[in-house]
């Protein structure tokens, strides 16, 4: 969870609202511009994301389930997804170890209804040492 936490009267979390970094603490994403890919999705990713002015992900990497990489997973999925019409807009590469997509299944059955149902992503496994090619670009899971 973002710092400052909704309630919290702790002294970190009271200098956070008032004085603002370095106590005001966000979750950590990175995104690499030539292959359009996220790497982990904190709750804060949309804010995140407009503030850089990213309007578009095709590949998304979770390096494993914590809340701070993966609770924006529902805002950059259902961004591609018309509720209007009822029909996804695309479908994103959502690369990750098996283990963390069975780990996410359990404790973030959402990600079931996004994938499974409406289809905004294709699950790719991607291990320890292994590699995939996206464009020109090469990502090495280490």
């Amino acid at each position: 969870m973002p710092t400052p936490r909704p309630f919290c009267v702790c002294d970190v979390c009271k200098k956070a609202r008032t004085i603002g970094a370095p106590y005001k603490r966000n979750s950590c994403s990175l995104y690499v511009h030539d292959i359009k890919a996220l790497v982990d999705c904190g709750e804060d990713i949309a804010d995140a994301l407009n503030k850089s002015d990213i309007s578009d992900v095709d590949n998304l990497f979770i390096t494993h389930r914590h809340p701070d990489h993966t609770f924006g997973l529902r805002n950059v999925l259902q961004s591609y997804f018309d509720f209007v019409e009822e029909k996804k807009q695309k479908v994103i590469q959502l690369y990750m170890p098996k283990r963390v997509h069975e780990d996410m299944k359990i404790h973030y059955p959402s990600i079931n209804y996004f994938v499974d149902v409406l289809g905004l992503a294709n699950i790719v496994y991607i291990e320890h040492n292994q590699s995939v090619t996206i464009g020109d670009t090469q990502v090495t899971a280490i």
